[in-house]
């Protein structure tokens, strides 16, 4: 269950006691990124959005439950504007990937809930790309995982049709030999 707190009237600047979520600077995140691959999501957030108010309750407990696997941070985009325009935020709540010098956007349904949040943290842990080495392995994987696979191949030579390297064009599984 959710906290029993009045999160709207609640002041967003304000570290919250016994929280997991790690309140980042310029400095801060930079420091950071540069020290470590681990993932780390970081929540951008104004501390007039209501709707960040209502997602703070659910992020607290998300990020308590994941603690050790996954980090969580939070930039005060209102005390750090030049943040907001660094990493491209036009909007809030917004949730970003960081890992291993790459970030990406985090799409969240408008509910927010718990476990909308566990299920997109985990995904980001588990990694973006799945690796197949042939056409039949991706086709599997596909099929097994009853989910969408982004793949990356490279034209190969006639003599090996099935391997791929990692980069290049995005590939249609239909299309693939086999």
């Amino acid at each position: 269950r959710l906290p029993q707190r009045d999160w709207a009237r609640e002041e967003m600047h304000e570290s919250s006691k016994g929280s997991v979520i790690d309140d980042l600077t310029p400095e801060s995140l930079s420091q950071r990124l540069a020290e470590s691959d681990a993932l780390l999501i970081v929540w951008f957030y104004a501390p007039w959005c209501k709707q960040c108010k209502l997602v703070r309750p659910a992020l607290e407990q998300a990020a308590k439950i994941l603690e050790g696997r996954v980090e969580f941070g939070r930039v005060d985009c209102a005390a750090y504007p030049e943040m907001k325009a660094e990493h491209g935020v036009y909007s809030y709540p917004a949730f970003k990937a960081f890992r291993a010098g790459q970030s990406r956007w985090i799409e969240l349904p408008k509910g927010r809930t718990v476990a909308d949040l566990l299920t997109a943290s985990r995904r980001e842990a588990a990694g973006p790309y799945s690796i197949a080495s042939t056409a039949a392995e991706l086709r599997t994987g596909v099929f097994l995982q009853k989910t969408v696979l982004e793949v990356l191949y490279s034209v190969q030579q006639a003599d090996e049709p099935n391997l791929f390297s990692g980069v290049g064009e995005a590939a249609v599984v239909a299309n693939l030999p086999s």
